[in-house]
């Protein structure tokens, strides 16, 4: 039951160094990446943060009441970003999927923006519309020689260096 009343936790960084208590007043919950978070205004930080769940290690709730806005949804934080983190910057994506995976791919929504091609060939050509690139870069590099990055360039040398740097740890 939303009681609309603001909690007091300790928070664990994400590299697990060092803690921080704050107060939250706690907007949504949301669900990415196989974790749960909680949206809020912190009083640390003045502004609306997302905390993983996870990583919260005492909780209270306080008698201090806070009104949420009627009308804050996920995207006034999250954007066009590809899970979790906008960067700033939209970049027009371009993917091609082999044959092999190419009908598990599109068959998934993962993107709000998404659309794709089927080729006669088998292939996927995806298209997205993403706030940032770090996130989608790690993503692709999960399909590894079963995806191409078409554009940008900049995220093609992304993931280029990432499959090198995997694949230097190969190397004998």
């Amino acid at each position: 039951v939303d009681m609309g009343r603001a909690c007091e936790v300790l928070y664990t960084a994400v590299n697990g160094e060092g803690e921080t208590r704050m107060q939250i007043e706690p907007y949504l919950l949301h669900h990415a990446n196989r974790a749960w978070y909680v949206l809020g205004k912190t009083d640390v930080h003045q502004e609306v943060r997302m905390l993983k769940l996870a990583r919260i290690k005492e909780l209270t709730l306080l008698t201090r009441p806070f009104k949420r806005p009627s009308s804050y949804k996920i995207s006034d934080k999250l954007g066009q970003a590809w899970r979790l983190l906008p960067e700033g910057k939209v970049y027009k994506i371009e993917l091609t999927f082999t044959a092999r995976v190419a009908t598990n791919v599109s068959e998934v929504r993962w993107h709000d923006s998404q659309s794709h091609e089927l080729l006669d060939d088998g292939r996927c050509v995806m298209r997205f519309e993403i706030d940032g690139l770090k996130e989608i870069a790690w993503w692709i590099c999960g399909y590894a020689d079963q995806v191409e990055v078409n554009k940008p360039k900049k995220l093609r040398e992304m993931v280029a260096k990432k499959h090198q740097s995997a694949a230097a740890l190969y190397d004998e």
